[in-house]
């Protein structure tokens, strides 16, 4: 009778003790290094987009309000235009009255 292979190293998928046992024969730091972030490239790409995002905010405040402004410029004109057409027709009607 043939022994039982548990672990088989020309199988990439294999799942035998030995491929545990190579597992955790690295050292820790390394295989933690490979799953962890690279935090200070991730902080300074935080800091960098909470920069970005503050001083598109800024540029978002200045340019509502501008909106804002033009938009009341714009309803002034259209009252002012909608005044002159209820006198233009006021006019009117008391020409043909006479």
């Amino acid at each position: 009778m043939k022994p039982i292979e548990t672990d088989r190293s020309d199988d990439p998928n294999s799942h035998g003790v030995g491929s545990f046992f190579r597992l955790y024969s690295e050292k820790p730091s390394a295989r933690r290094a490979e799953k962890l972030l690279p935090l200070t490239k991730w902080k300074a790409e935080r800091e960098t987009l909470n920069e970005d995002l503050q001083r598109l905010n800024s540029q978002h405040f200045a340019l509502k309000n501008e909106v804002g402004t033009v938009e009341k410029i714009r309803r002034n004109i259209t009252d002012i235009m909608q005044e002159q057409m209820r006198t233009r027709q006021r006019a009117k009607e008391n020409d043909m009255e006479l």
